[in-house]
């Protein structure tokens, strides 16, 4: 038993070596729920198999799963001439095989020669998969200053990991009143960059001030970044 699973997980990694050299006599519809995942998931799979060669098939049929472990419920059938199995399951599709691009699995059967003589073969089949990623989630932080004063907003990390990529828009705005001249919208955009947390801070201060104290806000965010390099922000506090 653990040659034939060698020897099917052998045949499974060949995909797509092989060729129609020879007129099989089965012909198998295999069929996927979904063909368009977001990430690893459970599918529900239909395979057909048909006994195409106008004779009864001189051995048993049996199906294997993309891990090469025999399919249980589909049995070990001999198919009359044009007679039919159909197995319904479920699979879950592993993260391996989206980057491969395919589930496969296994029909085995036994093939009678022009001569009489009868040898078993195995014949992978697959269906095509595509791994839409989703993007990953950034976070935005929008801020509203008026550099015709003098002031303008800057960051800096203060602690934690590296795992974070900032950059700045700006636009003006119009209908601000409050603010006397040129007020400006700054819009932070926060790309994860790998796993991780780390506090950031923004100032409001004149760039040619040092003198932290100098700054008229101070606004710290706590900030995560998990695994899908989706962005958080967890906690925002300020002082001025």
């Amino acid at each position: 038993m653990k040659k034939i699973m060698i020897w099917l997980l052998v045949m499974l990694c060949m995909i797509p070596v092989a060729t129609a050299e020879e007129e099989r006599p089965i012909a198998v519809l295999m069929l996927l729920s979904q063909t368009q995942l977001d990430g690893p998931q459970e599918v529900e799979v239909t395979i057909r198999v048909s006994n195409t060669s106008g004779e009864d098939m001189p051995g048993p049929l049996a199906l294997y799963s993309p891990t090469g472990k025999i399919i249980e419920e589909f049995g070990t059938p001999t198919l009359t001439a044009g007679e039919s199995r159909t197995w319904e399951g479920t699979w879950f599709v592993t993260e391996e095989q989206l980057k491969q691009g395919r589930v496969v699995f296994a029909i085995q059967y036994v093939m009678k020669a022009a001569d009489g003589s009868s040898s078993r073969k195995i014949q992978p089949y697959y269906v095509s998969v595509t791994w839409e990623k989703k993007p990953s989630q950034t976070a935005e932080i929008v801020l509203k200053g008026n550099p015709t004063t003098g002031y303008s907003w800057d960051w800096q990390g203060l602690s934690g990991d590296s795992c974070i990529k900032v950059s700045c828009e700006t636009a003006e705005v119009n209908d601000d009143r409050e603010l006397v001249g040129a007020p400006v919208k700054y819009t932070y955009v926060l790309e994860g960059t790998q796993p991780g947390y780390v506090e950031i801070c923004f100032t409001y201060a004149r760039p040619w001030a040092h003198d932290p104290t100098m700054a008229l806000y101070n606004l710290y965010y706590d900030i995560h970044v998990d695994e899908e390099l989706n962005v958080s922000i967890l906690n925002t506090r300020f002082d001025w």
